[in-house]
């Protein structure tokens, strides 16, 4: 589809919900589906891997901590901010949420592979009741909803990615960052939903990266 032509269907596209709008403004560098050169590019394998356990030893550090606020947007999800709000999360621990779920993504991340099966299966099993409806929005939502567990790895993601530029100094290219998602997603593996159902390895690879809006129409 051409550029032109997008345009076109967005404009006679029907309203869509605020879910199906934060799931599309994750920007896609390329709309005409024609991938750029930094998206098929590849680094090296000696790079990739210096690269990679340079963000381990980032993600791996006490330091990381001190970025947990910064996983406070997963709340822009409406369905995320109905669940926290039913939970008293949002209101009564907010910050120790985040810190909890940065603890988290850090024995993802960086643990040995034992400790990373049984965080995955400790994550799903706490997360497998929490369903609703909003009593006052009337939302429903659910944390095993494939676009609320979705968003919650990008955002821990976004994260990391923040924490290693900001404590290294080193700011990844495009081609870096795409292996450090790419590394993200192997590491996360395990928080594949029952019978694959948040699709993660179809979750747009450029989609991770950098986003336009985090809320709204």
């Amino acid at each position: 589809m051409s550029g032109r032509s997008y345009r076109r269907w967005r404009l006679r596209s029907p309203a869509r919900s605020n879910d199906q709008n934060l799931q599309s403004n994750w920007a896609i560098r390329s709309q005409s589906g024609q991938r750029s050169r930094e998206d098929r590019a590849t680094l090296p394998s000696g790079r990739r891997a210096a690269l990679v356990a340079r963000f381990e030893q980032v993600t791996g550090s006490r330091l990381i901590r001190l970025f947990a606020p910064a996983l406070l947007d997963q709340a822009m999800l409406p369905t995320i901010s109905a669940a926290l709000e039913s939970t008293g999360r949002l209101v009564h621990s907010p910050w120790e949420r985040a810190s909890a779920t940065a603890a988290s993504a850090q024995i993802m991340t960086a643990g040995h592979a034992g400790d990373r099966m049984l965080e995955s299966h400790r994550l799903l099993r706490l997360h497998r009741d929490i369903s609703g409806v909003s009593p006052v929005t009337g939302l429903r939502y659910s944390a095993y909803s494939p676009q609320s567990w979705n968003w919650v790895l990008i955002s821990v993601f976004r994260m990391q990615l923040a924490a290693y530029t900001a404590l290294t100094g080193h700011h990844p290219d495009a081609v870096e960052r795409q292996a450090l998602w790419e590394h993200y997603r192997v590491k996360t593996s395990g928080l594949e939903l029952p019978a694959g159902r948040n699709s993660q390895p179809t979750m747009k690879k450029s989609a991770c990266i950098t986003s336009t809006r985090s809320a709204g129409p």
